[in-house]
């Protein structure tokens, strides 16, 4: 099996040695059309006079940023994340080495989906406000907008924004087919691409996941099926 190495970085920092000594477990979700998040499970404990260690640390609090990434075998490092820790929870118990610090981080599109706002667009083709929406925000530094079809109605275009930048940019893309919008860590930290396209349909070059025989890069696989998850329905009628 391949050797897999990782590494972290703190507020586009490079971790140190004591920092990624206080890591414990990493877990990284990707999911189509949600925000990619990850969970750090840093063990705190008491200091020689009783106090919490670890409670207030910058590169711990909220809003900071962490990158994640990863390399197997022979390749280069991959990011799998990069983005503000949105959420910090301390479970503190009496006995020794049960208390535990979680940090929860999302990729840069949850700064496109803190603000409720109500704006009017005007004669501005879909791409053109998604390349507006997505210009605005600081934490990206690029952008990848593929160019929308013309409206078939000779009315100039009018679109009015109730709701967050994000729910706009998921209506926009829910009506283009196969369009999406989203947020990829960049090829370095802080670097972030705001992204509203369609997928690719080339292979981008990383390895096949294979889990049994002499080729193996994974230890464990666990596929989990939901049917109670949001499912599009579509009816007709004559």
């Amino acid at each position: 099996m391949p050797s897999v190495e990782y590494r972290l970085f703190f507020n586009n920092t490079a971790a140190t040695r004591e920092q990624l000594d206080r890591v414990d477990e990493i877990t990284v979700e990707q999911e189509m059309d949600m925000a990619w998040e990850a969970q750090i499970q840093v063990p705190i404990c008491t200091d020689e006079r009783g106090q919490w260690s670890s409670q207030d640390e910058a590169f711990l609090r909220e809003f900071s940023r962490v990158r994640v990434e990863i390399k197997v075998g022979k390749g280069g490092f991959l990011p799998l994340i990069d983005g503000p820790i949105v959420e910090v929870q301390d479970q503190l118990n009496s006995q020794p080495g049960e208390s535990l610090k979680t940090i929860r981080v999302q990729d840069d599109s949850v700064y496109l989906n803190r603000e409720d706002e109500i704006v009017r667009h005007e004669n501005q083709l879909d791409h053109e406000i998604a390349q507006q929406l997505l210009q605005g925000v600081e934490q990206i530094a690029s952008i990848d907008v593929e160019t929308t079809p013309s409206p078939t109605s000779s009315l100039p275009p009018v679109v009015m924004q109730r709701g967050t930048k994000m729910q706009l940019l998921r209506s926009f893309a829910r009506r283009h087919p196969d369009f999406h919008a989203y947020v990829l860590p960049g090829t370095e930290s802080g670097a972030s691409i705001g992204c509203f396209k369609k997928f690719p349909e080339q292979l981008d070059g990383l390895p096949d996941l294979v889990l049994l025989g002499g080729d193996r890069n994974l230890s464990t696989f666990t596929p989990q099926y939901d049917a109670q998850s949001p499912a599009t329905a579509s009816t007709a009628f004559l």
